[in-house]
């Protein structure tokens, strides 16, 4: 072996030795898996042309998830387009992550942000700071200029995250507040969003006035308002 050949070698296991204590999580949630089961709101239900803005408190809930490429979500969105399906989202989920060097699944909780508009998908974890469970958080999605869209993360009155999410297509549609899994044996008992919340130019943020209502077998939702609600079922 050559003195290039050793040190290609040293550099090889020098890398290995620093990815061994680095976390690989999944990039892309939504390709965890093909089935997809919601229990939530919208606001309009595919018509009209919605607020600019939406708003909820989503309460973190632990729960256990099927390995090893199933996740839990719960989330806020504006649809900016329904066909071709765009829209602008943000929330928490629950999912499966990797520790590299050794191979060592871990399921683990993150907030994210995410966008569908015509140049793809995109799709990022909101870190350091990761959500605690038995917390409740506030989402919150702006239409802040053409083409953008700011997003703020609140715990109480404190800022957590905040930042803008670029798009091709910005014409608000509807407005979502769901909870979402992979897989009927999540158990999504205890999910809860209330102050669903619209924001329309010149207005404050008002409560949600009208909701239309959506659930998969075999979960169930409990429809104690137009801006508040709780889901169960499955496990």
């Amino acid at each position: 072996m050559n003195n290039k050949s050793s040190q290609s070698v040293v550099y090889l296991l020098l890398f290995l030795s620093i990815a061994g204590i680095m976390f690989l999580q999944i990039v892309n949630v939504k390709a965890a898996s093909s089935n997809r089961y919601y229990a939530g709101y919208y606001y309009y239900g595919y018509s009209g042309t919605a607020p600019d803005g939406v708003q909820a408190e989503i309460f973190t809930r632990n729960t256990g998830i099927p390995p090893y490429f199933e996740f839990v979500g719960e989330w806020d969105t504006i649809i900016i387009n329904y066909s071709p399906m765009y829209w602008v989202q943000l929330g928490y989920t629950i999912h499966w992550a990797w520790i590299i060097f050794p191979i060592i699944p871990f399921a683990t909780v993150d907030f994210y942000r995410e966008k569908w508009d015509a140049n793809g998908h995109g799709f990022w974890w909101l870190i350091p700071l990761k959500p605690l469970f038995d917390h409740y958080y506030k989402y919150k999605l702006l239409l802040t200029g053409p083409y953008e869209f700011s997003y703020y993360v609140y715990e109480g009155a404190t800022t957590i995250y905040s930042g803008i999410i670029s798009v091709t297509h910005y014409i608000p549609r509807d407005l979502q507040a769901f909870v979402e899994t992979t897989h009927t044996g999540i158990n999504i008992g205890g999910s809860h969003f209330y102050y669903l919340r619209y924001h329309e130019s010149g207005a404050s943020w008002p409560l949600w006035n009208k909701h239309y209502p959506t659930v998969d077998y075999p979960y169930s939702l409990n429809q104690i308002s137009h801006y508040e609600f709780s889901a169960s079922g499955g496990g």
